[in-house]
């Protein structure tokens, strides 16, 4: 994969959920809303993240569509990627392997189930309801959690590919 190519996806990946929730409607009202909505509540993540009261449909299709393409993504860079994880050495590697493994765990355990915030209004970031109404707020953690959960992924296929190919050619 050249390198244009890994940035065009990057670039992508962040303008997609801003573009997402610009063109989506904030509830499900035409029949096509609704039908997408049943296909995100039966087939994919209809239920993940958090649905905020102004925008309940815009929400639930950012989120479901930006972790759809950020695992297709992830998987795709880390095959045709050039990276070699291998790279990293000694206790750098370990750590990076573990931060990964915990960002990639508990962004999709928060983009697949629902998460409930505190309606009070008093003051503490992305704790209470009122954070994740803001619309610019919801939009810079969509875009943040599906660059993680792509460099995450993209990581390990890349990791686990040379692991393959060591295992099917050893060196001599």
């Amino acid at each position: 994969m050249s390198r244009k190519t890994g940035h065009m996806i990057f670039y992508m990946l962040l303008i997609l959920p801003t573009l997402i929730f610009l063109f989506i409607p904030a509830h499900a009202a035409a029949d096509w809303a609704i039908s997408l909505n049943s296909f995100l509540d039966d087939y994919l993540f209809g239920n993940g993240y958090y649905k905020p009261d102004r925008y309940p449909f815009a929400s639930k299709v950012t989120n479901s569509f930006t972790v759809v393409s950020a695992v297709f993504s992830g998987i795709y860079c880390g095959i045709f990627s050039k990276y070699d994880p291998d790279s990293i050495t000694g206790k750098d590697r370990k750590k990076m392997h573990v931060f990964f493994f915990v960002a990639l765990s508990l962004l999709l355990w928060v983009s697949i189930y629902p998460q409930e915030f505190s309606t009070s209004i008093g003051r503490s970031f992305g704790t209470k309801q009122s954070f994740h109404n803001n619309y610019f707020y919801f939009l810079f953690l969509m875009t943040v959690k599906e660059v993680m959960i792509f460099l995450s992924i993209s990581y390990f296929v890349r990791l686990f590919s040379k692991r393959f190919e060591r295992i099917k050619n050893p060196r001599q």
